[in-house]
């Protein structure tokens, strides 16, 4: 029942957010998979704006993500119209089991598409954050790839792949999907596309 008031509401919510974006020339090139369920990672993330991208994606597509949102904020009437739209509340208290918690959340509901911004910040960051990897390696379900294109008004979407738990190979396949289609609406805050352990790893090997 909260599953269809969600997706009513939110279609009455978020279309608009759509048809702002065709009226601005933007489309969408790929679909998502028909599949229950899957990790999608979008990039770059350097504008507040971006926010107005995956509302209009949302829109388009008829989905209701999983998003993970600060416990502290799932309180009360703010954090019940979080969770109608497919927010849920992690303990960012403890890091290390962040990922055990989206892991679990995931598992336990029969369909899901669970959505985040690897980047975690609009400035420039030398490294994602890997929890994404974590939770779709541990999941143990495919990982998708989003790439904002403010230059060409495009979002490009990957086909959904697994992940094969060598993060050096999985990286390598994630760059080479983003090069030449991720342009940032402010592309200077926009870094390398890689992991922090893998920077340690090159500084270790020097």
């Amino acid at each position: 029942m909260i599953e269809h008031i969600a997706r009513f509401l939110g279609k009455l919510v978020m279309r608009p957010f759509w048809w702002g974006l065709r009226l601005a020339g933007w489309r969408v090139e790929g679909q998502l998979p028909d599949i229950d369920k899957y990790v999608v990672i979008g990039a770059p993330h350097t504008s507040n704006w971006d926010y107005f991208i995956f509302l209009g994606l949302v829109a388009y597509f008829g989905v209701r993500p999983l998003l993970a949102a600060k416990s502290e904020i799932m309180r009360g009437p703010i954090g019940w119209f979080i969770r109608l739209f497919g927010g849920f509340g992690v303990d960012r208290h403890a890091p290390h089991n962040v990922v055990q918690q989206l892991i679990g959340e995931i598992q336990r509901r029969k369909r899901v598409i669970f959505v985040l911004s690897p980047e975690g910040t609009r400035k420039r960051t030398e490294y994602w954050r890997s929890g994404f990897y974590h939770v779709a390696l541990g999941a143990k379900i495919p990982l998708m790839m989003g790439a904002i294109n403010w230059q060409e008004k495009v979002v490009y979407l990957s086909e959904p792949f697994m992940l094969t738990g060598d993060s050096e190979v999985d990286m390598a396949h994630i760059r080479a999907f983003y090069e030449g289609r991720s342009v940032g609406k402010f592309p200077e805050n926009f870094g390398p596309i890689r992991l922090r352990e893998h920077i340690q790893t090159s500084t270790e090997e020097k």
